[in-house]
């Protein structure tokens, strides 16, 4: 019986734990931190967003950030957590994430996606993302 409980809160500290993790990389990602959020991803990160080629790894996912500063586009992310699942070694979260995006002076514009972020725990018993699929949430 003592195992079974253990079994369960360690699942429970996993999901906790994946639902921070996403907290932070969003931070960092509003913040622009870019060292901080790379650290949070595995090296092959593999990022899928619409209307953009496929990006992994982390050389291309600083690229992007580079590129965002030379056309001085600022984007900020919310979002909204609709499923958590974890196993031993994987995660998923589901969801909905809200951005806000604007180039220099032009009208910020708005619009939300449905996400899907899987995660894998390390050896050293820390959660990193994997992937992400963002994908239009219009018909």
């Amino acid at each position: 019986m003592l195992l079974k409980e253990q079994s369960v809160q360690t699942k429970h500290d996993d999901k906790l734990q994946i639902v921070q993790l996403l907290k932070t990389i969003i931070t960092a990602f509003n913040n622009n931190d870019i060292d901080t959020l790379l650290s949070l991803h595995s090296d092959d990160v593999i990022l899928m967003d619409p209307g953009m080629p496929l990006i992994q790894g982390k050389k291309r996912i600083r690229e992007m950030f580079a590129d965002f500063q030379t056309r001085q586009l600022q984007i900020h992310l919310a979002y909204d957590i609709h499923e958590v699942e974890t196993d031993e070694r994987l995660a998923f979260v589901r969801g909905t994430v809200y951005k806000s995006s604007k180039v220099q002076y032009e009208t910020t514009q708005s619009d939300s996606y449905r996400f899907i972020c899987l995660f894998r725990k390390q050896e050293n018993a820390q959660w990193v993302r994997t992937h992400v699929i963002v994908n239009s949430d219009k018909p």
